[in-house]
């Protein structure tokens, strides 16, 4: 079986064959909580567009027993997908702030684990997490957004967070969702409601990067309504990069929530997906959030 860099190397000479028109490059990609991924770039020559794959999923299945010519076979399928005619100019429209700016949205991630990433992007520190931001070319795409491009867009860092917060309401407006009411629409009528100790899913239309909702005015206007609804104040647990999790104060423990928090997220939670180990805390009579535990 082949190493980590055979299987690279392996891939690259059949594209290589196949393609061989294709300029093929590796590069490590840092992600969130300092997690490296492994990603082949094909280009063709004279295109501005260059698709990345990441391979360290590919190669945890050739480790599974698929054969590595399915896998090529699949990589080629996808390189050789038309690219979409909106963008053929995407490098030009990234340039343009009148392009950019409706499209930048907020991402939430955990401030000491990204500390080598904060200091290469533009970021607002809020409690121990901090708001990055990405700007949606798609559905899936999305392109990080370095210090740099604010010098290319000849904007501040406080302009940014306006278009940001603008965005994420556009784009992934906030949701607030009972736990009962989500798993009856995965298995309906087969789940229990618990009506004493509800717990509700803070996210937002698409289910991705949900957490930053909660410092958008719509969240927390939303929150307040559920505190009044369960006359009091609420708990906030992180579930990952892409939700929160709402309960009463009335419900538990809070290092006991703390406890399940980090044992969650150390054998539940992917590494590149967490958020934080702290529980926070929602007053609905000041609307601040704040850590307890």
């Amino acid at each position: 079986m082949l190493n980590f860099i055979e299987f690279q190397e392996k891939i690259k000479k059949e594209f290589l064959r196949v393609l061989p028109e294709m300029e093929i490059t590796f590069q490590t990609v840092r992600k969130n909580n300092g997690v490296d991924l492994h990603a082949i770039t094909i280009k063709a020559k004279h295109s501005n567009v260059a698709p990345s794959i990441y391979l360290d999923g590919y190669f945890m299945e050739y480790q599974n027993g698929l054969e590595l010519n399915d896998i090529i076979s699949e990589i080629v399928t996808l390189v050789l997908k038309p690219v979409p005619d909106k963008f053929s100019t995407v490098v030009e429209d990234f340039c343009d702030i009148n392009f950019v700016k409706e499209r930048i949205i907020m991402v939430a991630v955990n401030a000491a684990k990204n500390q080598e990433l904060l200091n290469e992007v533009p970021h607002q520190i809020k409690l121990d997490l901090a708001l990055i931001y990405k700007v949606v070319l798609d559905t899936t795409a999305t392109v990080l957004v370095k210090n740099e491009h604010l010098k290319r867009w000849g904007i501040t860092a406080e302009e940014l967070y306006t278009y940001a917060q603008e965005g994420t309401k556009k784009l992934f407006p906030s949701s607030i969702q009972s736990m009962f009411d989500i798993l009856q629409e995965i298995v309906p009528g087969e789940i229990p409601e618990n009506s004493e100790f509800p717990m509700y899913v803070i996210t937002n239309s698409k289910s991705l990067y949900g957490a930053a909702s909660i410092f958008l005015d719509e969240t927390i206007e939303k929150l307040e309504k559920l505190s009044h609804q369960m006359n009091s104040k609420l708990y906030l647990m992180p579930s990952s990069i892409h939700a929160w999790i709402a309960i009463s104060t009335k419900c538990g423990d809070v290092k006991e929530l703390s406890k399940m928090v980090s044992m969650v997220n150390s054998t539940q939670v992917a590494e590149e997906d967490r958020l934080s180990d702290h529980i926070y805390l929602f007053d609905a009579e000041t609307k601040k959030i704040s850590i307890v535990a």
